[in-house]
């Protein structure tokens, strides 16, 4: 029997490691090298998926496992949507840290959010340290992820999904639909669905412990797991308990706050050329931005500086002894290159600091209460503590000080006085203030009540289902931070009549407790004057989610072809959101974090039908031919009824080809973050449009829009799946798609709500701006999402895969041979906020065109090995940039010259091995080792700048792009299982 892409049986040995089908596109030259080197390698590891006719019939216990893409299982059938499978065997020769790391690195897949994925020197909301899931690089809010079929609550307000709550060693395959599936599945499946599939018949006990450590000696981890089965009740019940812990210690930052990673101490960022310009000495024909080396702020430092003025280039050293700042080649404020570029990159670089610890635990006890009729119970309590630090709090040249502050050095403050200044503007780092600390505390609990069988009706069996689930999250965040009021009155220092230096304000208050704050160098402040300007910023927030669905399917009759298959259902969801937050923050008196809490719920309440219709079967123009069509009806509380649907197709002409296609309406509806959130504020300064000038500090946040509709995507998929009979155990497929996301839901920042209102005549925009009546200047500007944004992206997948016993290649070789490649290549994407389209953009968070994963697997007990090689091919900054380094054309808003677009590709190779210590008899027990090196050559990333545009605050992130590279080096995992 030929093994199918979408549904296929496999054996009980093999069903670990299905194979599945793929989507995939046209290979670059770089691929296909990469291909063939994988192809060549043919003493790699640990068998990994397709089953093939040879391995199933080996098989001594058949056990039937239908992979669909659809709710519709049907002996035969192959849904016509895309779908990968990834065995258990696969996940655990890779030992990832969390499995989302592993499936992550699938191609399909965007930038996931891992534990080092991203930098966190803002302000966490509490959603570092999670791992989520990011089909299509769409977003992980528009990825629907399941565990066993069934909705997970969100843990995080944007409505994406932390798996590292979900039982590791229970999951027996990871199935990936990709493309919409919002019909068959539900809101949320816009980019597709992930589903972790558990195996609730286990028996037994097993465990494992792993522990890893990057060749760096730091970001130590460990995890333990236990997990047992048992039958009861002469087979009707069956018990299941998993219990996990583990810690992931982090990268912490070393001297200077930068990361012990000499790629992280290049001050490589993007800046404003100081040449380009048309006056007198400047030229337009030279670049307007230029990337490079030592870039770093120009208007602060650690101990302070003077910015501007007679006295500019005046900074504080150690115990506020004053030097002469030397500024580089390159200067335009808030950067510059050159010079004194290290001192001023105190940055936490990439901010891996992250300390994650967990646990989690997992039960499901199930009984069949008569035949054909199993109740079951299931209660998961998941907990993890990420604590991190972010940055110092930075003062980017707008601390304006007083000539009769008290701290200002004599030496300076004689210069004021010769010179008549009253005040000198100070830019600091504040190095005497600690870091930044965000400490998140994150819980999970899940209950789920159900029942399932089966009945006969229309003279066949039909199967049914129904459950009422509970999903809750709680976060808790603190947030150590400097409190604004009294660190104004802190810096405000002067000399009392008995010549004490006080704080201003207790001339008049004497026992105002104010504690005088020394803005000058660094180690000149005692504990008591930072305790006195830091506060806590808290927040606690609980999400809660209650579901109650009932399904069936079955085979009502049958037509000319075969049995028609049909599925229905109906589900009712609540999903809500409440909480509080401390008194400071709600007046956005801290000058950084001032969270908000959100509340706010809505109700969903849908109903599905699918079908799958044979139209022919064994004919001379077609071996199969089925039509596969699915219609929801949804309707919200909050923004009305949508209707989904999708039609689709599977056309064998012959066993060996088969070809596939669907077209689908697929829906995101608004979260609760979208509709409720009270945003979190933060202070900066921004360019006023309507006075043309400059704003002093403005509290700015991101709030919700209980008016937003939901977004809705029209996506295409074309494929074609290759399983030729006379080369067995090969199976290939591509698959196009085609997804264009209309009223996607987006907010603009706080400058473009300025200009919005002012320079582009958009009214709407005004009302979110606030005036102060007596100056006009601006005191708050407000962000809310609207849906203006539109997403289109288009691409192909690859997918090829041959698995074999060396003996059908040689009688005098042994061991099996697994080979499988997956390719993505994503040949558009384009958003556009209502202006300004953004076209295949690195920078912006559009993906590289090219991502990659090449796995050669060699199994002969007792060991295996795998290599894995993965990539991902270069791409721009922005693609509106214009890249020339002389003779360059006028530089535009929408079109910036740079002296270089280019962000580049990386190759990483990976290595797992695997001896079995123990084999398993009937009375035995199994027992393997497990060696597994993650960038085995030690590769550094690419120097890339963090952000596409230049700025000041550029500085806090690492000198790389953290979502695309690896930024650990190379990492060790060494650990043991065994099962009994």
């Amino acid at each position: 029997m030929a093994i199918a892409t979408n549904a296929r049986r496999v054996t009980a040995v093999n069903r670990a490691a299905i194979v599945k089908r793929g989507h995939m596109a046209s290979v670059s030259p770089a691929a296909i090298g990469m291909a063939t080197l994988t192809l060549a390698m043919l003493d790699a590891s640990a068998v990994w998926a397709q089953s093939a006719p040879a391995q199933a019939a080996q098989a001594t216990s058949i056990e039937e496992v239908v992979v669909t893409g659809t709710r519709i299982v049907r002996e035969g059938f192959e849904a016509p949507t895309p779908m990968t499978v990834v065995g258990v065997e696969e996940i655990q020769a890779n030992a990832p840290a969390t499995i989302s790391d592993y499936v992550n690195q699938l191609p399909s897949f965007g930038y996931g959010q891992t534990t080092h994925s991203t930098g966190n020197g803002g302000v966490s909301g509490g959603s570092k340290g999670t791992s989520t899931l990011n089909l299509r690089g769409l977003g992980a809010n528009r990825t629907l992820v399941l565990l066993d079929g069934v909705r997970v609550a969100a843990t995080n307000l944007d409505n994406s999904v932390d798996t590292t709550g979900f039982p590791d060693s229970l999951i027996s395959r990871v199935d990936v639909v990709t493309g919409g599936a919002s019909a068959a599945y539900g809101s949320d499946a816009l980019s597709g669905v992930v589903n972790f599939v558990l195996n609730k018949e286990f028996v037994g006990l097993k465990g494992a412990v792993q522990g890893g450590v990057t060749g760096y000696g730091d970001d130590r981890s460990w995890k333990a797991s236990m997990t047992g089965g048992t039958a009861f009740g002469n087979g009707r019940g069956h018990l299941i308990l998993f219990g996990e812990a583990g810690v992931v210690d982090g990268v912490g930052p070393k001297e200077g706050g930068i990361i012990n990673r000499e790629w992280a101490r290049s001050g490589y960022q993007i800046m404003n050329n100081p040449l380009y310009g048309t006056t007198a000495g400047l030229s337009t024909s030279v670049p307007r931005l230029v990337a490079g080396p030592q870039t770093a702020p120009s208007n602060a430092s650690p101990g302070g500086i003077i910015v501007s003025g007679p006295l500019k280039g005046i900074y504080f050293g150690p115990g506020g002894v004053p030097a002469q700042f030397n500024y580089g080649s390159l200067v335009v404020d808030p950067q510059m290159r050159g010079g004194m570029w290290q001192y001023t990159d105190t940055g936490t670089v990439g901010n891996l600091d992250d300390n994650v610890a967990k646990q989690n635990l997992f039960s499901r006890l199930s009984y069949e209460i008569a035949d054909g009729i199993n109740v079951y119970l299931l209660a998961s309590y998941g907990k993890a503590h990420d604590i991190h630090s972010g940055n110092r709090k930075g003062d980017f040249g707008n601390d304006i000080i007083k000539a009769d502050n008290a701290f200002i050095p004599a030496t300076v403050a004689a210069q004021m006085a010769a010179l008549k200044l009253t005040t000198i503007t100070l830019g600091t780092m504040n190095g005497d203030l600690p870091p930044h600390l965000i400490d998140n505390v994150r819980e999970q609990y899940r209950y789920v009540a159900g029942a399932n069988g089966r009945f006969e009706a229309f003279d066949t069996m039909w199967s049914w289902d129904a459950y009422f689930q509970s999903g809750i999250a709680r976060t808790a965040i603190d947030y150590r931070t400097e409190i604004a009021q009294t660190f104004r009155d802190g810096i405000d220092a002067v000399r009392n009549a008995n010549g004490t230096i006080v704080c201003r304000t207790s001339l008049s208050a004497p026992n105002n407790g104010c504690v005088p704050y020394n803005l000058f160098g660094q180690g000149v402040n005692s504990a008591a004057a930072i305790d006195y300007v830091v506060g806590n910023a808290q927040l606690r927030q609980k999400m809660a989610q209650k579901v109650a669905s009932v399904s069936a399917n079955g085979e009502p009759f049958s037509n000319w072809s075969g049995p028609v298959s049909l599925s229905f259902g109906m589900e009712h969801r609540k999903e809500s959101v409440d909480g509080w937050n401390d008194p400071i923050s709600e007046v956005a008196g801290f000058a950084s974090g001032n969270y908000n809490y959100t509340r706010g719920n809505y109700n969903v309440t849908e109903g599905f039908v699918e079908t799958v219709i044979p139209l022919a079967k064994d004919t001379v123009w077609a071996k199969v031919l089925d039509l596969n069509a699915a219609v929801r009806f949804t309707g919200y509380s909050t923004s009305g009824y949508v209707t989904t649907w999708k039609i689709g197709a599977t056309y064998n002409p012959i066993d060996d080809i088969r070809l596939r296609a669907t077209r689908s309406r697929d829906i995101r509806a608004p979260g609760l973050d979208d509709l409720y959130s009270r945003g979190t504020n933060s202070t900066s300064a921004f360019f006023d449009a309507l006075r043309n000038v400059s704003t002093p500090l403005v509290i700015s946040s991101t709030t919700g829009n209980p008016n937003l509709k939901p977004e809705e995507a029209d996506t295409l998929g074309l494929g074609i799946v290759l399983q030729p009979r006379f080369f067995p155990g090969f199976n290939a497929s591509f698959d196009y798609y085609d997804i264009d996301i209309g009223n996607a839901i987006g907010a603009v920042g706080s400058q473009s709500v300025i200009d919005r209102c002012y320079l582009l005549n958009q009214p709407e925009y005004c009302p979110n701006i606030t005036r102060d009546p007596a100056t006009q200047n601006i005191t708050r500007i407000r962000s809310t999402p609207f849906n203006l944004v539109s997403l289109k992206t288009r691409g192909y997948d690859i997918e090829v895969g041959y698995t074999t016993p060396l003996s059908a290649i040689a009688d005098s070789l042994s061991g099996n041979l697994g080979l499988r490649a997956f390719i993505t290549h994503v040949s558009y994407l384009k958003s556009t906020d209502g202006i300004n389209p953004v076209v295949n953009t690195v920078g912006a968070g559009g993906p590289q065109h090219w991502r990659y994963l090449f796995t050669a697997s060699y199994n002969a007990d007792p060991v295996s090995f795998t290599i894995t090689h993965r990539g991902i091919g270069s791409g721009n900054y922005n693609n509106a940039y214009i890249e020339c380094t002389s003779g360059c054309p006028v530089s535009t808003a929408n079109n910036l010259t740079i002296n270089t677009n280019y962000v580049p590709g990386a190759f990483y190779t990976d290595l797992s091995m695997t001896y079995k210590a123990m084999h398993k008899d009937p009375d035995g027990s199994d027992v393997d080792v497990f060696l597994t090196i993650q960038n085995l050559m030690g590769k550094d990333p690419p120097q890339v700048a963090p952000a596409a545009t230049a700025g000041g605050n550029n500085y806090i992130n690492a000198p790389t792009d953290g979502n695309r590279y690896d930024t650990l080096g190379r990492v060790f995992r060494l650990g043991v299982r065994f099962s009994m």
